[in-house]
C-alpha cells in the first residue's frame, strides 16, 4: 500500500528487526515473497493499468529485505509504482509545496512530470497547475470500490482481518490494527486511512 498510494515504506523496529535476522535466511525470504506476492496479485486486476504487478512485487521484497541490512535505502520517489487513482500524489504534493513557498512561472519539474506521465500540465504558472492537477486527483479519487479494492484486494477475506481476527468496523478494529503496527519504526498512522472504511467492507 505504501508504494501504490505513495508513503514511506514502514519499517520494522529494533526488535522485529532483530527477530526477522535471527530467521534462517531462506526461510524468510520465502516467506516475504510469498506474503509480497499474494498481496500484489489481490490488487493486480486495479493496478495493472499503470503498474505492472511483477516488477512492483519484486521491488516491495528487494526493499523490505534490504530495510534487515546496512544498506542505503532503496525506496525515494517511485512515481511508477502509484495506482491509478494516486497517480498525481508527488506532482499534487510538490505543486502544493511551490505554491506555499510562493513560486512564480511554472513549476521546474514540469517538464519532467509530463515526459512521466506523457501528459501535459496546463497552466502559466505553480498556482494554475495546482488547479488542475487537484482537479485530475479528485477524478481519479470517485470510483469507491477500485479503492476499497486497492486498500483490502480482492480477496474473499482480507489477510489482515484473518490475521487480526476482526473485521472491519468491530468497535476494537482500530486498536487490533494499531497493535499490528506497534512493531514498526514510527509513529505513524497512515495505514489507518486505508483500513477503516465508513462500514464492513464485507459480510
Amino acid at each position: 500500500m505504501a508504494h501504490l498510494t505513495g508513503w514511506t515504506m514502514p519499517l520494522p523496529d529494533d526488535p522485529f528487526a532483530d527477530e526477522l535476522r535471527a530467521m534462517d535466511e531462506r526461510r524468510r525470504d520465502c516467506a516475504l515473497a510469498h506474503a509480497t506476492d499474494e498481496a500484489v496479485a489481490t490488487r493486480a486486476a486495479v493496478i495493472s493499468a499503470r503498474v505492472s504487478p511483477g516488477p512492483l512485487a519484486a521491488h516491495v521484497v528487494t526493499a523490505m529485505r534490504q530495510a534487515l541490512t546496512d544498506k542505503p535505502w532503496l525506496c525515494e520517489e517511485e512515481p511508477q509504482f502509484l495506482a491509478p487513482p494516486y497517480q498525481w500524489v508527488f506532482v499534487l504534493e510538490s505543486l502544493q509545496a511551490a505554491c506555499r513557498d510562493g513560486g512564480g512561472g511554472r513549476h521546474p519539474r514540469s517538464a519532467e512530470w509530463e515526459h512521466c506521465y506523457r501528459r501535459a500540465i496546463p497552466g502559466q504558472d505553480c498556482s494554475a497547475q495546482l488547479a488542475a492537477v487537484e482537479r485530475w486527483h479528485r477524478d481519479s479519487q470517485r470510483d469507491m470500490t477500485r479503492l476499497h479494492a486497492l486498500a483490502w484486494g480482492q480477496r474473499l477475506e482480507p489477510a489482515l482481518a484473518r490475521v487480526i481476527g476482526a473485521k472491519a468496523g468491530d468497535a476494537d478494529w482500530n486498536e487490533r490494527v494499531g497493535s499490528q503496527l506497534a512493531v514498526f519504526a514510527g509513529p505513524f498512522r497512515w495505514p489507518l486511512d486505508y483500513l477503516t472504511p465508513p462500514e464492513p467492507a464485507y459480510e
